[in-house]
């Protein structure tokens, strides 16, 4: 592989590699407004430790990320010092001796801010997942509470046949009446001894 390819390769590498931390910082801040934003007119409770919980480990995690993205610029800065001064681009003074010296500085230089930039991306990326599971767990705590607060549903009272009418203030016809439900009076017949005696 030339040169060239090599160092568009790179290129590429370093620009996903940044594109990948900005994002996790933005998700970072975002996590810490949304958090902020929903809890404007609470007050201080003990079940809003799993919020406090994740604001923390959003905050540690966007430092993390800050610290990262110094140690890689660091590293960067000494790889860049490192390429002149072995192309001789860069006049340290000295003969050689004094080449190889800061030759195997800038090398220890890029190894502490490779692995110092390693460890703060893993802070960075298990605080940001561990944030987002403590906010989870607070929403699922409040929604548990907010539901034990309502009081209990009542059952509406059963209404009686006979006084759906009156619950629904529709009148009840005059045939309907309990004074009109009595039966009708017979006519009395006349005894059969005095028919007898009326037809002879």
């Amino acid at each position: 592989m030339s040169n060239e390819n090599s160092l568009e390769l790179y290129r590429a590498h370093r620009t996903g590699q940044d594109k990948y931390d900005y994002f996790l910082l933005a998700v970072a801040g975002g996590a810490i407004a949304l958090a902020v934003n929903q809890t404007q007119n609470a007050t201080l409770a003990w079940s809003q430790i799993p919020l406090a919980v994740a604001v923390l480990s959003w905050g540690i995690s966007f430092w993390s990320g800050c610290r990262r993205l110094y140690h890689v610029n660091t590293g960067l800065g000494a790889n860049l010092e490192l390429l002149l001064v072995q192309s001789g681009s860069r006049d340290v003074g000295g003969g050689p001796e004094r080449v190889r010296v800061i030759e195997t500085a800038l090398r220890d230089l890029m190894k502490d801010t490779g692995q110092r930039a390693s460890t703060f991306f893993k802070w960075q990326f298990s605080l940001l997942v561990f944030g987002a599971v403590s906010f989870v767990g607070w929403h699922v705590l409040e929604m548990g509470l907010r539901a034990e607060a309502q009081p209990p549903r009542q059952q509406p009272a059963a209404i009686a046949p006979s006084d759906d009418r009156a619950a629904k203030n529709v009148p009840i016809p005059a045939s309907l009446q309990p004074a009109n439900l009595t039966p009708p009076v017979q006519p009395a017949q006349p005894d059969a001894a005095k028919q007898d005696t009326t037809v002879k």
